[in-house]
């Protein structure tokens, strides 16, 4: 399947490091031979769940801060309304405007968290390491027609 030997227990503890650089090697090789999307559907799925939620968690504090700040900007307008304008500033509108901004800004809050992201890559390395499992067998057949 790959060309990489994984290193026993033994030399792993002897040297993680050089282990750990082995592992990322073969798992990119592993990476590099389930692209196809036909024939690993759920490998590419859940590389994109993965990928969505590492990246909505990145950025997260821009997400928040700009909801905060419309939030903050319709209770101004509110405020202004109400103070300088002497208009109605409880409007259907700017009550929905307010609630949505709101609902952003929790949502931000909520949504976007390491451990929605540990989970995700945790769904992408079980389904990669469930299409290894696939291409082994696959030339484990292929091995035993060759030598028949």
């Amino acid at each position: 399947m790959t060309s990489v030997e994984l290193p026993s227990v033994r030399s792993e503890r002897a040297n993680p490091a050089r282990a750990d650089e082995v592992i990322e090697v073969a798992v990119g090789q592993i990476r590099s031979l389930t692209r196809d999307a036909d024939k690993f559907p759920l490998v590419r799925a859940e590389n994109r769940g993965y990928g969505f939620h590492r990246n909505l968690y990145g950025i997260r504090w821009h997400g928040r801060i700009t909801a905060s700040a419309v939030t903050l900007g319709v209770l101004a307008y509110m405020l202004w309304l109400a103070n300088v304008a002497h208009q109605a500033a409880l409007t259907p509108m700017n009550v929905l405007a307010l609630l949505a901004a709101g609902f952003c800004f929790l949502m931000w809050c909520l949504l976007p968290s390491a451990a929605r992201m540990e989970s995700a890559a945790e769904r992408y390395a079980y389904e990669l390491l469930q299409a290894a499992v696939v291409l082994h067998g696959e030339r484990t057949v292929v091995t035993s027609e060759d030598a028949s």
